[in-house]
């Protein structure tokens, strides 16, 4: 092309080189290496991310939990500020592979959706119920605060001096 004369020595050396290894190897017993070799890789890595992993944390029906914000719709705030999470949500089901069928709590969640969705464990943690102010009335101090958990199992009440 342009007036340069191509040169085509090397093409029919090539195909002989790839005609001679196609002849040589098998394409079953092709296959069957590469199938081997996948199998190998995929129990490789398997076993590195299995080492760091642990176990999905398991939820009851009826427990409270909070989910992950997976999309932010920050207009114009900065991620960093914004809430991470969005909850409460109760537990209505418990599905396969840890997996769990939430129901938005009316007026508690910060959701605009409403209606149940499926989310992963590992997308979940446990609400923590806000414990409640109570305020103490000490003759030496009016100003003592302590919150009152709402679990019974726990210690009723922790003051806090100011």
């Amino acid at each position: 092309m342009f007036g340069t004369s191509m040169n085509a020595e090397l093409d029919p050396k090539l195909n002989e080189i790839r005609r001679n290894t196609r002849e040589d190897n098998d394409v079953e017993t092709i296959r069957e290496e590469v199938k081997d070799r996948i199998e190998e890789n995929q129990v490789r890595q398997k076993k590195y991310y299995d080492q760091n992993r642990k176990p999905a944390r398991t939820y009851k029906e009826g427990d409270l939990v909070k989910i992950t914000k997976v999309a932010f719709n920050n207009d114009g705030k900065s991620k960093k500020l914004l809430p991470s999470y969005i909850g409460p949500y109760r537990v209505v089901k418990i599905l396969g592979n840890d997996r769990y069928r939430l129901a938005a709590i009316p007026g508690l969640t910060g959701s605009k959706n409403k209606r149940k969705t499926t989310v992963a464990a590992d997308r979940m943690l446990p609400w923590v119920h806000i414990a409640a102010l109570e305020v103490h009335s000490d003759s030496n101090n009016e100003d003592n605060i302590g919150y009152v958990d709402l679990d019974d199992d726990e210690d009723k009440s922790d003051e806090i001096d100011n």
